[in-house]
């Protein structure tokens, strides 16, 4: 599947006149948490010629190609993808540490990657785990047996919140190393890496466990009161995020902004 993935994103380069400059896997395989009939979830960054920014119109800045029902591959126009940086999206930090990379361009993604601390909010990122935890508890509350995929729905984002509250950083993209490093208990560890066995075998109903719930109704307790007490940051400024998509430009198509007109 590697090689067809790279053989559409070349597709996509030739199609839509763009050159993707990173390309990750963001869905359960780049976790770690995948069934045999798992999709495969591919995320990049793209950026265009020069003088397709040298417009006042409004331009579509997302490409998505569905390619079938086992391949979805969509990307992000660069300028769209910095101003979601600068807004610490969650998602931005989930793909720059996903564990799958498929394409990535060196100099620019140093460029990416160094503004991960400037970028990242606690707050922000913890509050969108916990709602996503939050979410899918609510979803299960009423349901006399509970799938192992369920389980992890709720306990990966709960996960990712205590991730942040101990290492004030973004969550790493694999589920395990999450899990070991913010676990202490190993009954507990035990039961979880049995979600992931029976998840990956594809056995479905796993039932109600008092363990697993209390830990997680533990958990959302927890961690919205950290949150609460948490102080929110903003990046402020623009120049940095500008500077890397000017930089971009210079790497990808050889734009000189001293001398651009």
């Amino acid at each position: 599947m590697r090689a067809q993935i790279i053989s559409e994103l070349e597709h996509i380069e030739r199609d839509e006149q763009v050159k993707i400059i990173f390309a990750c896997e963001a869905g359960s395989r780049a976790w770690g948490l995948q069934s045999n009939d798992s999709d495969f979830d591919v995320r990049f960054f793209y950026i265009h010629h020069t003088d397709w920014y040298l417009s006042i119109e409004h331009k579509r800045d997302v490409i998505n190609k569905p390619i079938s029902d086992l391949l979805d591959i969509s990307g992000w126009d660069i300028r769209k993808a910095l101003q979601l940086y600068k807004k610490s999206n969650p998602s931005i930090f989930e793909w720059l540490k996903s564990s799958i990379i498929y394409a990535e361009h060196d100099q620019v993604m140093k460029d990416f990657r160094k503004m991960i601390p400037y970028a990242f909010s606690e707050k922000k990122c913890m509050y969108h785990y916990l709602h996503m935890a939050k979410r899918n508890y609510h979803n299960i509350l009423s349901k006399e047996s509970v799938t192992a995929k369920q389980y992890l729905q709720i306990i990966q984002p709960l996960l990712c919140c205590k991730w942040i509250e101990m290492y004030h950083s973004p969550p790493s993209g694999q589920f395990r190393k999450i899990m070991y490093a913010t676990i202490p208990k190993e009954g507990l560890i035990e039961e979880i890496a049995n979600l992931i066995y029976m998840k990956r075998k594809g056995i479905i109903e796993v039932g109600n466990s008092k363990t697993l719930v209390q830990f997680i109704e533990q958990q959302l307790i927890t961690i919205e009161r950290v949150v609460q007490t948490q102080l929110a940051s903003k990046c402020e400024k623009y120049e940095p995020f500008n500077q890397i998509f000017l930089n971009a430009l210079q790497e990808i198509w050889g734009y000189d902004k001293n001398n651009s007109f």
